[in-house]
């Protein structure tokens, strides 16, 4: 099914192939032959839903490559457009019919109304929170928080990372046999100064987590990242949530301006507070700063950090020194309702030679 809306979203014509062969090659039990009938009839309705054919029971390949052939050079395109533009994701069956006798019609049975968004996916999942940044008074009944982190300028772009994060102690949770249920959505874009969307980050997460780690569960944090390549100027980032368990939701919109950088450095990145380290992602995004052959770091947006004696702080940022200057020298300073507390002048690791790499500095300072 998840296959299914996934090509009637994206206009998908599937052809199948069911690659069993003659029947001589599945007469081993009835079983088995349950399993491979049922596996046809996934793809056969894969197939027609979206106008397409399904080739089976058979090892000649050449009447369906022959047909494949005539349909992609001898065919007639008709095209729908709807009136109705009231977006609302949902999906919206069609049945396509003509007058001529002896014609053969291969069409979609329906499309998801979703609204356009040049350059953009849009999945159903999204249409609720578009509308909520629609609305004229923004809701507020969840706390999340949605910031641009700035790294490395390059190629007269500001590398920067669009950082989304929900502490899970607001989101309703629902009890489901011998465990509990949450269903959140996100979906932060990044508009420019003429209101189009430069960059779109969206997840939609339904989890389900054991009765004895609910607790642990609750004091957790749904964080995510993306990176974005933003020329200089003036930017818009919109974002919402949608507690689905609990039939809450909020949305934010703030505005951020790029500035132009010039000269070689050195350059500081913006500071990101730390929630943990976790392992190296297998599929990092290019130039993640967050990403280094050790570690992930996982950064929050919280603004408190546990006090009192022995508690911790974690800051990262990046310093991009200038390839040909000398070495840069750190200053650490930390305040207190704006009255020093700390002052450290840590040592950095030796400048790389290559002006695209970066260092990365780690304090942990005691918390007074």
């Amino acid at each position: 099914r998840q296959v299914l809306d996934t090509a009637a979203r994206r206009s998908w014509q599937v052809r199948s192939t069911e690659t069993t062969g003659m029947e001589e090659f599945r007469t081993f039990d009835t079983a088995l032959d349950s399993v491979w009938a049922n596996g046809q009839n996934i793809m056969a309705t894969l197939a027609e839903s979206t106008g397409g054919s399904l080739m089976a029971n058979t090892n000649d390949f050449r009447p369906f490559l022959r047909k494949l052939s005539e349909d992609f050079n001898t065919y007639y395109e008709v095209v729908y457009r709807p009136k109705r533009v009231d977006y609302d994701g949902r999906f919206r069956a069609i049945t396509v019919k003509v007058d001529r006798p002896d014609v053969i019609v291969q069409a979609r049975n329906g499309y998801f109304s979703l609204p356009p968004m040049p350059g953009q996916t849009v999945y159903p999942y999204e249409v609720g929170l578009l509308k909520l940044l629609g609305e004229p008074a923004l809701r507020r009944e969840l706390d999340f928080r949605a910031a641009l982190i700035p790294y490395r300028f390059k190629d007269g772009k500001q590398q920067a990372s669009l950082v989304f994060d929900l502490p899970m102690s607001s989101v309703a949770v629902t009890r489901d046999g011998d465990a509990n249920r949450t269903h959140a959505s996100f979906l932060a874009l990044i508009k420019d100064a003429n209101g189009q969307v430069v960059e779109k980050v969206s997840r939609d997460l339904a989890m389900n987590q054991p009765l004895d780690k609910s607790e642990g569960f609750k004091k957790g944090r749904m964080i995510i990242t993306r990176m974005a390549n933003l020329a200089p100027g003036r930017y818009i980032i919109e974002s919402a949530v949608a507690d689905h368990e609990g039939n809450k939701a909020a949305a934010k919109r703030a505005a951020v301006v790029i500035p132009a950088r010039e000269g070689p450095g050195p350059w500081l990145s913006g500071l990101a507070l730390i929630r943990r380290f976790d392992k190296p992602a297998e599929n990092a995004e290019p130039d993640d700063p967050f990403q280094t052959a050790q570690m992930r770091v996982v950064p929050t947006l919280a603004d408190t950090v546990p006090g009192g004696k022995g508690s911790l702080l974690s800051v990262f940022f990046v310093i991009y020194p200038d390839p040909a200057g000398s070495d840069p020298q750190l200053v650490l300073e930390l305040l207190k309702e704006g009255k020093p507390v700390v002052q450290n002048r840590p040592a950095l690791p030796p400048k790389s030679t290559d002006a695209a790499s970066c260092s990365s500095t780690r304090r942990k300072r005691r918390w007074p």
